[in-house]
């Protein structure tokens, strides 16, 4: 008896996530899935990281994650990080990819699905991002980026498959940054 109670909490293990995240919080797979039913907002003075494996679910069509503080994916490459039905917006005041700690705005081994024809799976304003070795799909840009004032964001991109849904043949990325893929 003991085992079937202890075998069906592992498999009932999932989060509902908060409209206002003011803590910072690292999300692992003892927790996932990760649900976001709301808008939600990762305040200024906040960090999530999202470990190997984890998966995030969105609500669909317009929810998103707006992050003022820092949201970092780590997945690894047997144990990708699976996040859907979520427009993720890194906002201006948020923090962008730090090259000297590796910190900030950065995801790798992310596998995004947006939400369809209509909408962008990323969007970053005024923010350094770095992805790497990750596949966005489902979305008419799968990364928007631009910029307000003459500041110029960094984004770099490394080993991924981007697929826009405006095009067969499309990226799906909207420019308006420094674009750097290798």
């Amino acid at each position: 008896t003991l085992v079937a109670v202890a075998f069906t909490s592992v498999l009932l293990a999932q989060t509902t996530v908060p409209a206002i995240i003011d803590s910072s919080q690292v999300w692992t797979n003892a927790g996932s899935p990760y649900y976001i039913n709301q808008n939600t907002l990762i305040d200024s003075n906040s960090s999530v990281v999202v470990l190997p494996g984890v998966e995030i679910i969105g609500s669909g069509s317009n929810t998103k994650l707006l992050i003022d503080g820092e949201f970092r994916v780590m997945g690894s490459v047997d144990s990708m990080v699976g996040i859907s039905g979520l427009i993720i917006t890194y906002n201006k005041e948020s923090r962008g990819y730090n090259p000297n700690n590796g910190t900030g705005a950065y995801m790798q081994y992310a596998d995004v699905v947006g939400t369809g024809v209509a909408n962008r799976a990323i969007d970053l304003q005024n923010t350094d991002f770095k992805i790497v070795d990750s596949k966005v799909t489902n979305a008419y840009y799968t990364i928007y980026c631009y910029n307000q004032g003459y500041a110029k964001s960094k984004l770099e991109i490394d080993g991924c498959e981007l697929q826009g849904v405006q095009a067969a043949s499309s990226s799906g990325i909207h420019q308006g940054t420094v674009l750097t893929i290798y």
